[in-house]
C-alpha cells in the first residue's frame, strides 16, 4: 500500500506539470492571436557568430546596441513553475514588451540575450499597435546579441513596441534568475526564486538594453500559487486569478521609477517575515527563513537608522516607497543593492547576541551602509556604463563609513578609511593592477571588473578628495550631482565639472590646476605614487621626488606622474587632523623652503607627511628622519603610529630601505596595545613570515613583541574579542598564548566543557590550541569531532591548524568520502591551505583533486577564490610554482584568481632571492643589540 500511495503521488505530480505546461500553452497562443502572423516563428533562426552593428562615435555606452534605438519602459510578465524538471532546474514562461524610440532609420533592431529560448517575437507601431513585417532573425551568441532584421526600416524618432515571448531555465548558482531551497521544521524541502541581475545577468531573464546607463520604468506582473508570495521592486498593485488555472494568481506590480536593467528584482518565496519603523517613516519588511530572522534584527535596525542620515548627507529624500530587506542562504555577492529590495546573504547579516565579536559587527555594519548608500551612489544616480562602477562602488563606500560613524560614534573613522587605504595601497602596488576607470569593450560574457581592490581603492580616493577640498565643499557639489543626474546616469566628467564649477569660485587650487585635471592623473593611470622625502640638515630644505611605486623596487621608466596633494605635521607642530594640503606636487621633483619644515630641520626634528594616510601614496624618508619618528612614536595617536608601521615595511619590501631600519621601527611594537596598529603591523609582518615561520629567530621576536598586546586582547570582554591578534599571538609561539588555547582544548576534548569552548573563542581554541598541542591532542579531538555536533565547524577548521604534515594529509583523506569533495572536507581544506606548514599538503590535494572540487564548487555555488589565494600565501618555491599552474581551473573569476595567486608565489620566491638573507641578519641584531628583552 505504501508503493502504491508513492505511484499515485507521482502520478498526481505528473498531471499537475501537464496542466501547468498545457494551460501556458493556451495562454501564449492567447497572446500570438493578438499580433496575427507578422511574427518571426516560421522564420528558420541562424546563429551567428556576431553582427556587425554600425558604430555611433558621439555613444559613451560599450554596447553596439545603444546606438539604434532607445528603450522608453519595459512590461515584464513571467512566470516561474516552482516544480523541477529532469534536469533538477525550474522553468519560466515568459512574456517581454520593450517600448523603444528608434535613434535613426533602421532595418535592424538589437536587444541583448543569454540563455534565453524566444519562441516568437513581434514589432508593433507604438501609435496604430499594428505588427510590422520582420524579414530575418539572428542570434549572436557570442556577443549577446538577438537582432530583428525588419523588411521596411524604422523611422528615426518614432517610437516601437517590441514584444518577446519565450522561455527560460531556472539554475542554481546564486545569480541572475536562480533557485535556492532549505528545510523547514516538519522536514519538507521549501523552494523560492531569486533574482540577482548585477551587472549583466538581467539579459538571462528578459531580452532588453543590458547597460547601466539606460534607465527606464518597469511594469512587472508575476504568476505565483496562493501558498507563496512574490517580490519586486514596488508595491502590488493588483492581484488577479489565473484564468483557467485554480490556485493561481498574478501580482501586478506599480510601475516603478526609471532604473536600470541589473536592479529589477523577481522573486518568488514563502519566508516569514516582520516589520521595523522609525518615527514618522515608512517601515522595512525584512523576509527570510523563520529560524534566521530572529538573527536579523542588528542589521535590520542600523538600515532604519541609516536612510534618514544618508538622505540629510546627500540632500536627496528616499522617494520609493519601499526599502525591504530579502535575507537568502544563495547569493553570489555579500549583499546586492536591488533597489527597494535589499538582498542579504545569511552570512552577512547574522548577528547572535552577546556572541559576535566587536570586529564582526562592524563588518555587518559596513555590508548594510553600503547597500543603504548604494540606494543614492548606483541606483539613484547610475554610472554610463561598467567603465565607470568605481563611481558607484566608491562613493557609496566612503558615505557607507561617514553614515556608519554618526550611528556609532565609537567607532573611529579614521581607522576604517586606514585600514581599507593601506590594504588597497598592498594590492595597488603589484604589477597586474589596472585603472580605476578602465574602459570596457564589451559587455558580453561575465564583466571582470567587480574586484576588491576596486571597492576598497576607490573609496581611498574619495577620502582623498573629501580631505583636500574639505568638508563643506565636497558636500555641496554632491548634492549638485545628485539633484542634477538623480534618475538618470552620470560619468566621472559630469562630477569633475560640478566640481570645477564650484571650486572656480573658491581658492583651493593653485591657478594651474583643476579638478579634472587632478582626478585625471588618479583614475586614468595604473597603481600610485611613492613621495621620497629627503632633507637638507644644513640648508633646511626638502626635495621631493615622486615615482610609480611597485612592490618590488622602482623601474628606470617609469613616466607617471600625479598631482599629489601634500599635508604635513612636525614636532613643533603635531596637528595631524589638519590633512587639508599645504601644497600641491605636480612634477618629477620639487624643493619646499617652508618656515616650519626649514625650523623643523635645523632643529634636527621630525617631519611626517600625508596626515593620517588621506593621500592615496606612500612616504620614505632619509634614515635620519626615519629614527626620529621611531624616537616620538610612542607620542604619536594610534594612526600615526599604524601608518609609520605600514610605510617601513612597504619601503623595505620595495628596496627604498634597509630591513634592518623597519625591524628597528617595528621593535616600538613590543609596547604597543592599540589594536589597529596591530591590525596593520600583523598584514605586513604576515609575507615576512611566510619565510620564516619554523625559524627560532622571527618566532623569537614576534613573541617578545606581541606578548603585551596578546595579554591586553585575552582580557576583553566577549564582544570586544579581537581574533586576529590571539591568533597571531599562538602562530609566532607566544608562550602565554599557547598554554591557554591548549587549556581550553584539553578542557574540551575531556569533557569538562560540555556546553562547548565560549563562542567568541571558538576558532581561536580549537585552531591554536591543536598547533601548541601533540599527537594525542589530535587524536581526541579528532574523536570528538566524528562524535559530536557542537563546534563543528570550528572544529573542522582547527584539525587543520596542526603542524606535521603526515597528519593533516591524513585529515584530508580521511574526510574524502566515496571520491566526493563535502562541504566538511572543503573548509578543513581552507584551513590547511593556510596553515603554513600544511599549504604545501593542499596544493598536492588540489594537484590531485582538482576536478572534484569544482564539481563541488559548482554544486554548492561555492567560490573557489578564497581557496586559491590561501595557496599563494604560504607557497614560495619553483616547484610550488609549477604545480599551481598546473591547476586546470575553469570559470572565468577563478582562472583570475589563479593568475594573481601565480604572481604572487613568484613574488615570494622573489622576495626571497633578494631579501630573506637580510632580513634573517636584521632580525638577529634586533634581538641581541637593542634594549628588547622577552
Amino acid at each position: 500500500m505504501r508503493r502504491f500511495g508513492i505511484y499515485l503521488l507521482m502520478a498526481l505530480l505528473c498531471l499537475v506539470v501537464v496542466y501547468l505546461f498545457i494551460s501556458l500553452v493556451i495562454l501564449i497562443s492567447g497572446i500570438k492571436k493578438d499580433v496575427g502572423s507578422k511574427s518571426i516563428t516560421a522564420i528558420k533562426l541562424p546563429v551567428t557568430d556576431s553582427v556587425t552593428l554600425a558604430p555611433d562615435d558621439k555613444s559613451n555606452f560599450t554596447s553596439p546596441i545603444a546606438a539604434v534605438l532607445t528603450p522608453l519602459e519595459y512590461n515584464i510578465r513571467i512566470f516561474p513553475l516552482l516544480v523541477q524538471d529532469e534536469t533538477g532546474s525550474f522553468n519560466a514562461k515568459c512574456e517581454t514588451e520593450i517600448t523603444v524610440k528608434s535613434n535613426r532609420n533602421t532595418l535592424r533592431i538589437p536587444v541583448n540575450i543569454r540563455n534565453i529560448h524566444i519562441q516568437d517575437a513581434f514589432v508593433l507601431d507604438f501609435y496604430t499597435r499594428k505588427p510590422l513585417e520582420i524579414k530575418t532573425v539572428y542570434w549572436d551568441k557570442q556577443n549577446d546579441i538577438y537582432l530583428i532584421h525588419m523588411e521596411q526600416p524604422l523611422n528615426a524618432s518614432h517610437m516601437y513596441i517590441l514584444r518577446y515571448i519565450y522561455s527560460l531555465k531556472i539554475n542554481k548558482g546564486g545569480i541572475g534568475l536562480y533557485w535556492e531551497s532549505y528545510v523547514e521544521s516538519l522536514n519538507r524541502t521549501r523552494y523560492s526564486i531569486i533574482s540577482n541581475l548585477s551587472p549583466n545577468y538581467a539579459r538571462t531573464v528578459f531580452p532588453c538594453y543590458d547597460e547601466p546607463g539606460f534607465k527606464t520604468p518597469f511594469r512587472v506582473t508575476i504568476g505565483r500559487n496562493n501558498t507563496t508570495r512574490t517580490h519586486s521592486n514596488s508595491k502590488i498593485k493588483i492581484t488577479k486569478d489565473m484564468k483557467g488555472m485554480p490556485g493561481f494568481v498574478w501580482d501586478t506590480y506599480t510601475k516603478t521609477v526609471p532604473m536600470s536593467t541589473y536592479l529589477l528584482a523577481i522573486m518568488v518565496t514563502d519566508f516569514d517575515n516582520y516589520t521595523v519603523t522609525e518615527e514618522n517613516r515608512f517601515g522595512h519588511t525584512i523576509y527570510g527563513r523563520s529560524s534566521i530572522l530572529p538573527y536579523t534584527k542588528y542589521t535590520s535596525t542600523m538600515v532604519t537608522k541609516l536612510v534618514p542620515i544618508i538622505e540629510d548627507l546627500t540632500g536627496f529624500h528616499y522617494e520609493l516607497e519601499q526599502l525591504d530587506l530579502m535575507v537568502v542562504s544563495d547569493l553570489k555577492y555579500a549583499a546586492m543593492e536591488t533597489w527597494g529590495l535589499i538582498t542579504f546573504h545569511e552570512s552577512s547579516c547574522v548577528v547572535i547576541q552577546d556572541l559576535t565579536s566587536q570586529s564582526s559587527l562592524k563588518h555587518y555594519a559596513t555590508i548594510a551602509a553600503h547597500e543603504v548608500a548604494l540606494q543614492w551612489f548606483g541606483n539613484l544616480v547610475t554610472p554610463l556604463s561598467w567603465s565607470y562602477v568605481w563611481l558607484k562602488e566608491g562613493f557609496s563606500m566612503f558615505f557607507a563609513y561617514i553614515s556608519m560613524n554618526l550611528v556609532e560614534p565609537s567607532w573611529d573613522i579614521d581607522e576604517l578609511f586606514l585600514k581599507d587605504s593601506t590594504e588597497a595601497l598592498t594590492a595597488d602596488a603589484l604589477d597586474n593592477t589596472y585603472a580605476l576607470l578602465t574602459p570596457l569593450k564589451n559587455t558580453s560574457g561575465p564583466i571582470d571588473i567587480f574586484h576588491h581592490i576596486l571597492y576598497i581603492k576607490s573609496n581611498s580616493i574619495v577620502n582623498m578628495m573629501y580631505n583636500f577640498v574639505g568638508k563643506d565643499i565636497f558636500m555641496d557639489c554632491i548634492r549638485n550631482y545628485i539633484r542634477a543626474y538623480a534618475y538618470g546616469s552620470a560619468e566621472q566628467e559630469h562630477l569633475w565639472k560640478i566640481f570645477d564649477n564650484v571650486l572656480s569660485q573658491q581658492q583651493v587650487f593653485p591657478d594651474h590646476l583643476s579638478m579634472t585635471e587632478i582626478m585625471h592623473s588618479w583614475t586614468y593611470q595604473h597603481g600610485f605614487p611613492i613621495l621620497q622625502i629627503n632633507r637638507n640638515v644644513h640648508t633646511g630644505t626638502i626635495h621631493l621626488i615622486q615615482d610609480r611605486f611597485h612592490h618590488d623596487g622602482p623601474r628606470e621608466e617609469s613616466r607617471e606622474m600625479w598631482h599629489i596633494p601634500i599635508s604635513w605635521a612636525t614636532q613643533l607642530n603635531p596637528q595631524f587632523n589638519e590633512t587639508k594640503p599645504k601644497l600641491w606636487f605636480s612634477t618629477k621633483q620639487m624643493m619646499i623652503n617652508e618656515t616650519s619644515l626649514r625650523s623643523a630641520v635645523l632643529s634636527d626634528h621630525w617631519i611626517f607627511f600625508n596626515l593620517k594616510q588621506t593621500g592615496f601614496y606612500r612616504v620614505n624618508y632619509d634614515n635620519g628622519n626615519w629614527q626620529l619618528l621611531f624616537n616620538d612614536y610612542k607620542n604619536f595617536p594610534p594612526v600615526i603610529r599604524a601608518q609609520i608601521i605600514s610605510d617601513i615595511f612597504a619601503m623595505a619590501s620595495g628596496g627604498f630601505l634597509d630591513y634592518n631600519i623597519a625591524f628597528h621601527g617595528a621593535s616600538k611594537l613590543q609596547s604597543e596595545i592599540s589594536l589597529i596598529v596591530w591590525d596593520i603591523a600583523i598584514t605586513a609582518l604576515k609575507p615576512i613570515q611566510v619565510h620564516f615561520y619554523n625559524t627560532s629567530g622571527f618566532q623569537q621576536l614576534m613573541n617578545i613583541l606581541v606578548d603585551n598586546v596578546f595579554r591586553y586582547v585575552v582580557n576583553y570582554t566577549i564582544t570586544n574579542s579581537h581574533d586576529e591578534i590571539l591568533n597571531y599571538a599562538c602562530m609566532v609561539g607566544n608562550v602565554e598564548c599557547s598554554r591557554k588555547a591548549l587549556n581550553y582544548l584539553r578542557q574540551r576534548t575531556s569533557g569538562k566543557l560540555e556546553l562547548g569552548v565560549p563562542k567568541h573563542l571558538t576558532y581561536w581554541v580549537y585552531c591554536a590550541g591543536i598547533r601548541s598541542g601533540t599527537d594525542t591532542d589530535w587524536y581526541k579531538l579528532m574523536d570528538l569531532y566524528e562524535n559530536n555536533t557542537l563546534d563543528k565547524d570550528p572544529m573542522t577548521h582547527g584539525l587543520g591548524c596542526y603542524k606535521k604534515s603526515s597528519f593533516l594529509e591524513k585529515y584530508l583523506d580521511r574526510l574524502t568520502i566515496d571520491g566526493r569533495v563535502t562541504r566538511e572536507l572543503f573548509l578543513a581544506l581552507l584551513s590547511v591551505a593556510a596553515n603554513p606548514y600544511g599549504a604545501r599538503v593542499a596544493l598536492n590535494y588540489c594537484e590531485h583533486h582538482w576536478n572534484l572540487i569544482e564539481d563541488y564548487g559548482n554544486e554548492s555555488n561555492t567560490n573557489l577564490i578564497g581557496l586559491i589565494t590561501s595557496l599563494s600565501n604560504s607557497l614560495n618555491t619553483k616547484e610550488d610554482l609549477e604545480v599551481l599552474k598546473s591547476l586546470n581551473v575553469t570559470k572565468a573569476d577563478e582562472v583570475k584568481a589563479l593568475k594573481n595567486a601565480i604572481t604572487k608565489v613568484h613574488n615570494n620566491i622573489m622576495w626571497g632571492h633578494r631579501y630573506k638573507a637580510a632580513v634573517g641578519i636584521a632580525i638577529n641584531s634586533i634581538l641581541h643589540h637593542t634594549h628588547l628583552s622577552s
